[in-house]
């Protein structure tokens, strides 16, 4: 019964509360990842020996075992008379009904182990939106924490029936915005070993600028490491700028994610992000955890739109679906770039440029994101770069670009390792440490500005 109750996300302390390693270690690589899918039939088979496993197990043979597994009660009666919610538990393209989590629900107030098995089954057919983090940290043992994960599916795909009043439809345009996001950043999920996955459309909550909640101006996107899913506002933006806001958010989902859960005083169960990305969050302590309070969270935001802009700079102005826009954006930017080069300089390059704006005059200018926080990432690979002419010769590939690929795995599989490596074996022992535990980009270019002078 309490494995089905929502849990709090409050970061209360209490005495059982686990401590992780301090965040200074998790600046080392990803460890092996916890997986919840397994087959169908091997679910159905230790609770029911006779079943045939030398057939697909159907939608209708599945039906048939809960009723029997839950005898002879009211319970079994109102799932018999309902197999369109057995149905939805393997099959399906759109979310399921919340008629199908409130079954799942209520037989696991009467079974349990019945409940977890079925929400196992429609993890494994795809039922549930998969999370971003796969790897749990807490004094737990590997059965509790793959439970866990398959908790967290369940609750965030029924969570997502929860709808803000203030949302809107997500126009044409936006939906293949969505689709190029799903696409380029699975690729590149893929081309450094990692599983793909896909945002459903109900993962995208899409508002005009003056209703997204919690947010005070501007045009702006966010993610949820929680509900796992996507925020973007429309304010006044333009096409190109959208598709850029969309694969931005959409890499943030993609990237690598871990968790960390401990109980609190009140028996309750919580989950607090241990790494998305590059960036590294406080472990939990006694006084709970500081979300504000982060590691490498300018890197990880530079390497973040520096991905989203290299895969829409790959999009020919021929495309069909967004051609037109870009070719336009970029004729743009090519310009102001030739008659205005001093003005322009802090934008480094004209891809940087996702679209452009009036001022209260009407005047055009410009757009660009998380600019500070990528000429302070290229200020960095360029240090890196003269102090280690043993590893950084002029050749095909660029020395920025070996520095950048390194972080973009990192990015992916969590391992930050070698990275953190080269930089200390760069600037010194420990240095990596230093710089990550700055919070400010004016902070890390003061840093790295010291490193260059030399020792008096």
């Amino acid at each position: 019964d309490v494995y089905w109750t929502a849990f709090t996300e409050n970061q209360t302390a209490g005495e059982k509360a686990f401590m992780v390693k301090h965040a200074d270690a998790l600046f080392d690589g990803a460890q092996p990842e916890v997986s919840t899918k397994e087959t169908v039939r091997s679910e159905i088979a230790p609770l029911n020996p006779e079943t045939d496993l030398s057939q697909p197990v159907t939608p209708e043979k599945l039906h048939d075992w809960i009723v029997n597994e839950l005898g002879d009660t009211e319970l079994a009666a109102r799932v018999a008379e309902r197999p369109d919610l057995t149905q939805q538990l393997v099959s399906g393209k759109l979310l399921p009904s919340k008629g199908m989590f409130q079954m799942l629900y209520d037989i696991g107030k009467t079974d349990p182990e019945l409940a977890i098995n079925l929400t196992k089954i429609a993890a494994e057919a795809d039922r549930l939106i998969p999370l971003q983090y796969t790897r749990i940290e807490g004094q737990f043992s590997e059965e509790e924490k793959e439970e866990f994960l398959l908790e967290r599916r369940f609750m965030a795909t029924r969570d997502l029936h929860e709808r803000n009043a203030l949302e809107r439809e997500m126009t044409t345009f936006e939906h293949l915005a969505v689709d190029f996001a799903n696409t380029i950043s699975n690729d590149e999920r893929r081309r450094y070993g990692q599983p793909v996955h896909s945002l459903w459309d109900a993962q995208v909550h899409v508002y005009d600028a003056e209703h997204l909640p919690d947010e005070k101006d501007g045009p702006t996107g966010k993610f949820s490491f929680f509900r796992q899913h996507i925020k973007l506002a429309n304010h006044e933006r333009s096409e190109t700028s959208t598709l850029n806001l969309t694969t931005h958010e959409m890499f943030h989902l993609k990237g690598y994610g871990a968790a960390q859960i401990w109980i609190d005083e009140q028996g309750g169960k919580n989950i607090a992000p241990l790494r998305s990305g590059l960036t590294v969050f406080e472990p939990f302590s006694k006084k709970g955890v500081n979300f504000e309070h982060t590691y490498l969270n300018t890197l990880n935001e530079a390497v973040t739109e520096e991905l989203a802009n290299r895969a829409i700079a790959k999009i020919p102005d021929t495309d069909e679906r967004f051609g037109a826009q870009l070719a336009e954006n970029r004729r743009k930017a090519a310009a102001l770039f030739a008659n205005s080069p001093g003005e322009l300089e802090h934008l480094s390059r004209s891809q940087w440029i996702t679209g452009f704006k009036k001022d209260e005059r009407g005047v055009e200018f410009p757009k660009a994101i998380y600019v500070p926080e990528r000429r302070m990432m290229y200020m960095m690979f360029d240090m890196i770069i003269q102090k280690r002419p043993d590893i950084f010769t002029e050749g095909e590939v660029s020395g920025r670009e070996m520095l950048f690929e390194m972080l973009a795995k990192a990015y992916f599989t969590g391992s930050i390792l070698p990275f953190g490596r080269l930089f200390n074996d760069t600037f010194g022992r420990g240095t990596f440490r230093e710089f990550g535990h700055l919070q400010t980009v004016e902070e890390q270019i003061s840093y790295l500005e010291k490193q260059e002078r030399p020792a008096s």
